[in-house]
């Protein structure tokens, strides 16, 4: 989980992009933890957003599942990757597949899942 600090906004090549920054509440799996900063790549800008993939509202709680690129930026997965925390639940930005399931769950029952799947399917 993760909490959005201000937008910067930047262009990288033709398609609109910007870096969003959060300070990470908790983490799961990987090099990032409670206290670490990161900065995650999006397309779009305010203006031209991807259904799936909405703006990030600051101070917004979240729920991501992140991938790093090789700027030091992170990716998050898939749209099923990214989740707002809300006091009513996860509420997904897809509305399809897995993430769907997932709406109005709990945080704490959404990692109390994910780390039994990491359990069970250990990095080779």
């Amino acid at each position: 989980a993760a909490t959005c600090d201000p937008i910067q906004i930047g262009e990288e090549g033709t398609i609109p992009s910007q870096r969003v920054h959060f300070t990470v509440i908790r983490g799961r799996k990987g090099s990032l933890r409670a206290g670490d900063s990161f900065v995650l790549f999006q397309n779009g800008n305010n203006h031209n957003r991807f259904d799936e993939d909405p703006s990030y509202k600051v101070g917004g709680r979240y729920l991501l599942f992140l991938t790093p690129r090789e700027d030091g930026t992170y990716l998050v997965v898939s749209p099923e990757g990214r989740y707002q925390v809300t006091r009513n639940g996860l509420v997904p930005a897809a509305h399809k597949g897995f993430a769907a399931d997932l709406a109005g769950a709990s945080l704490q029952d959404a990692l109390s899942d994910v780390e039994r799947t990491l359990a069970e399917f250990p990095e080779r």
